[in-house]
């Protein structure tokens, strides 16, 4: 049996090491976490319950939901009424034990305002956002016509690059052969200079 190899002290200290790493990073949280439920309990130590003015606005707002939320007319007025009745007792129950942040009765009451307030910012917002969305969608048509113009310009240069490319290498296997590429003269030239010839001959 061959024996066992012990391990290496740099391996012992890197698990050392991550074993220290972890620890330390559980104690942090561990006293973040009771940090946080001891500022919790700091703040709700000072809660109180719901005075009466403020259930009895609950209550009368409550009310008015049940109202708005029954059926006019049918046999299935009196189970909704029934039911939603049981319901709005549990929670009147309910608020006259809770314990809630000290508040004035005025706060409760601007609920309503704030509401419509932020729904009017948010109908604000959705047309602004509105109004950016077609300004991106007219800026993406443009980004594509451009980039359509582009491939276009770079599909002309392929093509002008390419007919440079063959226009060099012909002349340069016209000068390889040593075959100028000079324009042809045109037929009367010829006439015109045999007849120069005719008459210096004649003149002589």
């Amino acid at each position: 049996m061959k024996p066992r190899k012990k391990p290496s002290k740099v391996t012992s200290a890197t698990s050392a090491g991550k074993e220290n790493v972890e620890m330390g990073y559980r104690e942090v949280q561990n006293v973040t976490k009771h940090k946080k439920v001891k500022e919790a309990t700091a703040k709700t130590a000072r809660w109180k319950p719901l005075p009466q003015r403020t259930r009895d606005y609950i209550a009368a707002t409550v009310d008015i939901a049940v109202y708005n939320s029954l059926p006019q007319k049918g046999s299935k007025r009196d189970a909704s009424e029934e039911h939603l009745s049981q319901l709005r007792q549990r929670f009147l129950d309910r608020c006259s034990s809770i314990q809630a942040p000290v508040s004035k009765l005025k706060d409760l009451k601007n609920i309503k305002k704030c509401c419509a307030s932020q729904e009017e910012y948010l109908r604000e917002d959705e047309a602004s956002l509105k109004m950016l969305q077609n300004e991106l969608d007219k800026t993406l048509d443009t980004l594509e016509r451009n980039s359509e113009e582009v491939e276009k310009l770079q599909d002309e240069i392929s093509r002008l690059r390419a007919f440079l490319d063959e226009t060099e290498n012909d002349e340069f296997q016209n000068v390889d052969t040593g075959v100028l590429n000079l324009p042809e003269l045109p037929e009367a030239s010829f006439q015109q200079a045999t007849l120069q010839v005719s008459a210096h001959s004649m003149r002589k």
